[in-house]
């Protein structure tokens, strides 16, 4: 087993991590599927989003289609990859171009709601959906971007008065570094909606798993740190794929701030970039992610080379520690701590606890690897520190003593 040493230059350590990081890197899995039916949808106001999809009693491939016109494919399962079609034309002469506008949907709303005029603070440039224009048919089009989607909307925005067009052979290659034939230990539930439920989420953990563990295959697709660890859990009792986890680990650990925080994110490409997003909270569960996979996996020396990294992560969060009542106080923050997105929340007690755990896991790392816990009297003093978010049995944060979920998590 071999340790870092905190004396090796940092950019040595950072070529190293990021070089094991490299030769990780899995082999995407690829699968073909065809769209299972055309579909309308009708208003169903019983139904979650308000409507049904209807099958319509027709193949594409007998079908064509003019200006003004669309229609809906249901390819029947959530899918991750990349969409290509027959493009043809029937009628005397393509003497214009065709005018598409493909809008892909993972839910039915994506496809029955207008996306033009969206008012969002996340870029539009998200809105799923491509205008492209075809100039010679019969041809196979094969769109370059992936998507994340069930439905696919075409509408034939304009072609000309002597043609229609056609389509067949529409597919989505659909990509994750999982592969189809991947079998898992299932657990059965005597409730049909928890099976239902565990299905779709072990389906959704396989969609996210690329070349790292996206936080969304739709948006961002990029690696998180808080993401990260609550879908390397989910990888332990599922797909166990521990090359991944590892992979993603030693991703943040050669982006390694010069202070010794890491990045909230990262960027996979063109290279391996540290986002500017912090997140002292995320900096910190860093350390549980590493024990959670030496855990699951008994790499010790992974352990043993990630474990001054593991050091540093706790550290923002604890220049908030009142030096003398050891009482986290998140107003001293000069760093963002998430814990969730509720505006107006009192963070004090919920990063206490956060941090609380952080030290906690280290220790136990620590142990794992045969090293001296180095959290032993604080995790003592933050311990009976955190009577003095108790009132009356229940967890209150800030001045205000406010309640939350986040205070009692």
């Amino acid at each position: 087993m071999q340790e870092t040493n905190s004396s090796e230059p940092t950019a040595t350590m950072a070529q190293t991590f990021e070089r094991i990081a490299n030769d990780l890197q899995p082999k995407l899995h690829r699968c073909a599927r065809a769209p299972q039916r055309i579909v309308e949808f009708e208003k169903a106001s019983p139904s979650f989003f308000g409507v049904k999809a209807c099958a319509v009693d027709h193949d594409i491939n007998d079908l064509s289609w003019g200006k003004g016109s669309d229609f809906i494919l249901d390819f029947g399962i959530h899918m991750v990859g990349y969409l290509s079609f027959h493009l043809d034309y029937v009628g005397q002469n393509m003497d214009a171009p065709c005018r598409l506008r493909l809008t892909f949907g993972e839910s039915p709303l994506d496809v029955t709601m207008d996306m033009n005029n969206v008012n969002t603070w996340i870029s539009t440039a998200w809105l799923p959906d491509e205008v492209i224009n075809i100039d010679i048919c019969p041809q196979t089009i094969s769109l370059p971007r992936r998507y994340s989607f069930r439905y696919l909307r075409v509408q034939i925005i304009d072609t000309s008065p002597k043609f229609k067009v056609s389509f067949s052979n529409v597919q989505c290659e659909s990509i994750s570094a999982v592969s189809q034939g991947h079998q898992i230990d299932a657990v059965e539930f005597p409730d049909p909606l928890l099976q239902d439920i565990d299905h779709v989420c072990i389906s959704t953990l396989r969609d996210c798993m690329q070349t790292v563990f996206e936080d969304g295959p739709r948006r961002d697709r990029r690696l998180w740190i808080g993401d990260l660890r609550l879908q390397a859990l989910a990888n332990y009792s599922t797909f166990r794929d521990l090359d991944l986890v590892k992979r993603c680990i030693f991703q943040f650990a050669a982006v390694r701030r010069e202070d010794g925080s890491l990045p909230a994110c990262i960027f996979e490409k063109p290279t391996l970039t540290a986002s500017t997003d912090y997140i002292a909270d995320y900096d910190a569960l860093f350390a549980a992610i590493v024990y959670d996979y030496v855990e699951a996996s008994g790499d010790m020396e992974t352990g043993l080379l990630l474990w001054e990294t593991v050091l540093d992560c706790p550290k923002r969060l604890l220049s908030n520690l009142n030096s003398t009542s050891y009482v986290f106080e998140a107003e001293r923050s000069k760093h963002h701590i998430f814990l969730d997105w509720a505006k107006g929340l009192d963070k004090s007690a919920g990063a206490h606890g956060v941090l609380l755990y952080c030290l906690k896991v280290t220790n136990k790392l620590a142990v794992r690897l045969n090293k001296q816990p180095p959290y032993n009297e604080l995790i003592l003093k933050m311990t009976d520190a955190a009577n003095s978010f108790l009132k009356d049995g229940i967890f209150v944060s800030g001045q205000a003593q406010q309640v939350s979920y986040a205070s009692a998590a």
